[in-house]
């Protein structure tokens, strides 16, 4: 059975409330503990579009991290090992966020390192759920937001070209007047 303090941890993360994350983390609430979908802290925060409680999370992460014998280490460095943990549709944080259309928690995510091509199953990458939430936005504002993260994720190595298992270009969930509005977009510089 969890702890209550890991229940708090999840819903303040879910609610990007700062100083809840704080008081559970203090009480002894891991970021890397995960719900049956898998998912952890951090992808719970990547929902939110709140980069002080993602810094937050991964801070943590680095100090749990950290505080754990080195044989439950794993090769990659925290924060890189909590933003590389996938979901149960592997998802990570990236994912995540680029699906949301967050651009700051996306730019966070890659300074510190996130991998822009990071593969979920069927080898969907941060560019095709970005561009698969691109094709169903409808407000001018989301739209203009998912260029930017589209933008951010070419940046970092992220490509509209790259193909999943379904040999699916990510850019392929847009139609013509979509793409061609991107491009536009990314032309700009």
């Amino acid at each position: 059975m969890l702890q209550p303090c890991q229940l708090q941890l999840w819903k303040a993360a879910d609610t990007a409330d700062v100083s809840a994350l704080q008081r559970a983390i203090a009480q002894g609430a891991s970021v890397y503990a995960s719900n049956r979908m898998k998912w952890n802290a951090l992808h719970r925060a990547c929902m939110t579009d709140d980069v002080d409680a993602v810094q937050l999370v991964l801070q943590a992460g680095e100090t749990e991290l950290q505080s754990m014998p080195t044989t439950c280490g794993s090769s990659l460095e925290a924060p890189a090992r909590l933003i590389a943990t996938v979901d149960a549709e592997g998802n990570s944080a990236l994912h995540i966020a680029a699906g949301c259309g967050h651009l700051g928690v996306v730019q966070h995510l890659l300074r510190a390192r996130a991998d822009a091509r990071a593969r979920k199953k069927h080898g969907a990458t941060p560019m095709h759920t970005c561009c698969q939430t691109l094709a169903e936005a409808a407000s001018p504002e989301q739209i203009a937001r998912l260029h930017e993260v589209i933008v951010a994720l070419l940046t970092a190595g992220g490509l509209l070209e790259d193909v999943d298992e379904h040999g699916k270009l990510a850019c392929m969930a847009l139609d013509i007047k979509q793409r061609e509005a991107l491009l536009g977009r990314i032309q700009k510089g």
